[in-house]
């Protein structure tokens, strides 16, 4: 009986000590910039890319390799950055739901990072 009891506490510790996911060292130089759009009858779409000062094409901003698909997935690559990124988020497909905005914004603030909604 002990050992069942033992083995449970130890299971238990080893759910619960689930290391956080390692983060960039240091914020971008320029930022990170963040589209989203949402295709019909499919989930948000996201594309985390370093800031630059230039205007990007549709493509770069849309390329499959860089697109991250629903919410859970957008904070697992955030989850990654850097204490005090910056974030500069803007929708392809008109106007962000306000639930989902304050939801990201939340998780951002909790993890140290600046999101920006353009």
């Amino acid at each position: 009986m002990k050992k069942c009891i033992l083995f449970a506490c130890l299971l238990a510790f080893i759910g619960c000590s689930t290391p956080e996911p390692q983060r960039a060292e240091k914020p971008a130089f320029k930022g990170m910039e963040l589209y989203s759009w949402k295709p019909a009858g499919k989930d948000w779409h996201f594309s985390l890319l370093p800031g630059t000062n230039r205007i990007k094409s549709p493509m770069e901003k849309t390329d499959s390799k860089d697109t991250v698909v629903g919410i859970a997935n957008l904070k697992a690559r955030l989850a990654r950055m850097a204490k005090g990124e910056q974030v500069f988020w803007r929708s392809l497909s008109g106007e962000l739901p306000p639930e989902m905005v304050e939801d990201l914004k939340d998780f951002c603030t909790k993890h140290d990072i600046t999101l920006t909604t353009i």
